[in-house]
Order: structure tokens, then C-alpha cells, then sequence
């Protein structure tokens, strides 16, 4: 029997898997195609239509030790089950992407993409993956602030945001799963701490849950460490929600040698601020699909070696301090304790206390405004709508006592008036001559 999935889980500035750290070792896993244009469409690598491609991937994601995927794009429309459930027994959890292909708000033009259907599309999105335990979080924009002229656009992934979990905590009553929810923010150092800031500040009904972003250095161990030259680990040290590499590493250079997946797993610092990091990328990254007769193929390319044998040497993460298996109860969700499974231990290091940040003024480098746009959605009519599949529910849960009481009533009474003697056949238990019981008796044949 399969040991059953336990969800991660937000507390604090970190990730947790029961009560024990949840350090993020994924890869970014995408399926795409080119159109004539040489535009790029995403697919759905979790429908059933990609199943042998995944369970093709699955033994060499357990040959990383991979925990996590990264999944650009998520079709609503199909079903997930077979590979959701292929993951969760490989012990993989996934972070799944809510914007793409028909679900895209646009920083160029967020009024006219920041529409009912587009919230109706991530909705739809959320129902799908939020029954899953394996479900990491929900990332609601990749790379949305590209560049300073469209910092203007940031209140539409904040109301956007704010959306989202409004419609996460209305399903929550009908006992849909609460998933975190985040965003992953393109590689522009001096922006990073301002989005940090301006998406992770204020009210938890607004605020994200989880800060990723994406980290392209890769010319030496430390370089991922330095960002404007400031410390990564610096610029994040009191982060009140966990904070991860959404994409390291990027394949631009044959034969990466991971050092940053060295530095992300083994700097104490590191360890102490961020929850792992995610590397870039499965396919013509890692390793190269291909197609021969109708037969999925995937061949091992040299980086796959090459960030095999440097988890192989760290990961899972060994720190210096150690604590018994078992913390007493007041240290295990203190802030300035962070703990991550070593077998039969647990360590952990000290870290800055943890507080949420102001929200940042507007300048010329940033644009952003405090105020958000209503939203587009007919909120009475949602919460009456799921406030009518409650009562469904409830009713259909009564329905279901009455049937199953009717049926133990009427299997009762029918066993008070019947008796089964010892040839299988069944007769009248009130007697009467034998005529009467024979004309009453009908037999069993076997």
C-alpha cells in the first residue's frame, strides 16, 4: 500500500511537508511546439495525451532526486489524474503555472487581458489541480515585470492575485484544498527586492504566499550569491514567506557544470533565506525527446551527468548543527529556525527574524499603484453559484443516509420474514402446512 502524499504547506518563511522543511529540487518541465512563425506553443505535459513521455521521465527524475517540476502550462480541459498519481508515488511534487496560452494577462496591455474569462480560465485551472496533494503551489505570472516601462502594469498582477485568492478561499468551503500561490519574477536584479516588496506586502487577501524568481547566472559557484552586487542572501534575509529559484542555470552553454545548484544547496546562508531552487531545463536541457514510430524516446544529454553528480554530492542539504529528531514544540515553527530532513535527524540553522515589508513608494523606476482595478467578476453570482453546490452536496450526502437506512430497513424486514434452510432455498419463516411453505419456497442453483 502506497504511503499517502502530505501536502506542502506555508508556515512562515518556509515550506513544510508535515512537520518537517520542504527544500524545492525541481526541474522546469515544458512541452512545446513551433508554429510557421516560430512562435512557441506550450503543451499540457500532465495530460493523458503526454502520459508515456512522462512515465518515460519519471526513472530519470528519481535519478536526480528531483522533488518538484516546474509546469509551464496547464490545459483545464483535460485530465491529470494517471500523472499526477504517477508523481505522487515517485514522491514528486508539482508547481504548476496559471498563466499561458488562452490564460495570459498582458504587462502591455493589462486592462484589456485582465477579463472574466481570464479569471473564469484560472479558476477553472485551480479546480482541476487543487484536488491533487501533490501540488505544490500555483505561480500566477512568469516574468510579468520584463522591464521598467511596464512597472505600471504590477497592480493587475496584484488584483490579479488578490482574485485568485478570493476564489481559492470561496472553493475552500466546499472543501477544495487551499494551494499557496505566487509568482515567478524574470532575472532584473534591481527590481527584484521592489517586486519582492510590492506583491508581498499588505494584506494577506492580496498578498502572495511565495516569491520566486529567475537566476541566469552560472559562470562560477558564488556569482548566483551576488546580484548588483548586493547578496542575494542579504536582499532576502527577512522575508516573511518562503523564497526560491523559479529557473537557475540556463542552457546557453554546453556542458554547465551546476555551480550554482552547489551554492543553492550547500552556503549556509543560502540555506538559512531560500527554499532550493529549480533548474532549467528537462527537455533540450537535460536530456533530448524524440519520436520514432509512434514510440517516445529520451536520451541523457552531458548536462544530465553533470547535475546528476551534483546532487549526488549534496542534496539533500547537510548543515552543521544538529537537533534531535523530535524539536520541542515552541522552537519547531520559530521563525529563526530552519529544518531540513537528514534521514533519521533534523538540522537546523539560526536566520534573521522574518517581517512583511512596507509598500514600496512610487518612482521613476517603479510605476506601480497602490490602488488595484475592481474586478471583473460577478462575484454575488460565483458565491451563490458554490453556495448551491453546498447545499447540493449537503443534500446529496442526506439523500445517500436516507437510501442507505431505507435499504438496512427494507434487508431487515425482508430477513424477519424469511427463512434459508440448509439446502439454500428460502421459505416462508411464519410456517403454515407443508403445502402452503412449498408453495412459497423457491431454490437457490448454483
Amino acid at each position: 500500500m502506497e504511503k499517502p502524499v502530505i501536502p506542502v504547506t506555508v508556515k512562515g518563511r518556509y515550506f513544510w511537508k508535515g512537520d518537517k522543511r520542504f527544500i524545492v529540487n525541481g526541474v522546469v518541465y515544458q512541452l512545446g511546439k513551433v508554429r510557421k512563425d516560430r512562435s512557441r506553443i506550450h503543451l499540457d505535459p500532465l495530460a493523458d495525451d503526454q502520459l508515456e513521455t512522462l512515465q518515460r521521465s519519471i526513472p530519470l527524475l528519481k535519478e536526480l532526486r528531483l522533488n518538484a517540476l516546474f509546469v509551464y502550462y496547464v490545459d483545464e480541459t483535460k485530465n491529470h489524474d494517471a500523472a499526477m498519481t504517477l508523481l505522487a508515488d515517485a514522491g514528486i511534487y508539482v508547481l504548476a503555472s496559471l498563466c499561458g496560452q488562452r490564460r495570459d494577462l498582458s504587462c502591455y496591455r493589462p486592462s484589456e487581458t485582465y477579463t472574466p474569462q481570464l479569471l473564469a480560465s484560472c479558476f477553472r485551472a485551480i479546480d482541476v489541480m487543487s484536488q491533487y496533494p501533490n501540488t505544490l503551489g500555483f505561480v500566477i505570472a512568469n516574468e510579468f515585470i520584463n522591464s521598467l516601462r511596464v512597472t505600471s502594469a504590477a497592480n493587475y498582477l496584484r488584483a490579479l492575485t488578490r482574485d485568485v485568492k478570493k476564489y481559492i478561499a470561496l472553493a475552500a468551503r466546499q472543501n477544495q484544498r487551499v494551494v499557496p500561490v505566487g509568482i515567478s519574477a524574470a532575472d532584473i536584479s534591481y527590481l527584484l527586492k521592489t517586486q519582492f516588496d510590492y506583491f508581498s506586502a499588505g494584506s494577506d487577501e492580496e498578498a502572495i504566499d511565495f516569491f520566486s524568481f529567475n537566476n541566469s547566472n552560472c559562470v562560477g559557484q558564488w556569482s548566483m550569491i551576488k546580484s548588483g552586487g548586493a547578496s542575494l542572501a542579504d536582499i532576502f534575509r527577512t522575508a516573511h514567506i518562503p523564497v526560491f529559484f523559479s529557473q537557475y542555470g540556463f542552457n546557453d552553454i554546453p556542458c554547465r557544470p551546476f555551480f550554482n545548484t552547489r551554492a543553492i544547496y550547500t552556503n549556509d546562508d543560502m540555506l538559512r533565506v531560500f527554499s532550493g531552487g529549480i533548474a532549467n531545463e528537462f527537455f533540450d536541457g537535460l536530456v533530448r525527446r524524440s519520436t520514432s514510430g509512434g514510440t517516445v524516446k529520451i536520451k541523457k544529454l552531458d548536462d544530465f551527468g553533470s547535475l546528476k553528480t551534483v546532487l549526488g554530492q549534496f542534496f539533500p542539504p547537510i548543515l552543521r548543527e544538529r537537533i534531535p529528531k523530535t524539536p520541542p514544540e515552541e522552537e519547531l515553527f520559530d521563525p529563526s529556525y530552519a529544518f531540513v530532513s537528514l534521514g533519521d535527524c533534523e538540522v537546523t540553522v539560526g536566520a534573521s527574524t522574518p517581517e512583511r515589508p512596507q509598500m514600496p513608494r512610487r518612482t521613476a523606476d517603479w510605476q506601480a499603484s497602490h490602488k488595484l482595478p475592481a474586478s471583473p467578476m460577478d462575484w454575488a453570482e460565483l458565491e451563490e453559484r458554490i453556495e448551491e453546490n453546498i447545499k447540493d452536496s449537503e443534500w446529496t450526502d442526506v439523500q445517500k443516509e436516507i437510501l442507505d437506512m431505507a435499504v438496512d430497513d427494507l434487508a431487515f424486514g425482508i430477513r424477519d420474514r424469511l427463512i434459508i434452510d440448509d439446502d439454500g432455498c428460502v421459505g416462508n419463516e411464519n410456517g403454515g402446512d407443508h403445502n402452503d411453505y412449498n408453495r412459497g419456497r423457491t431454490c437457490r442453483v448454483s
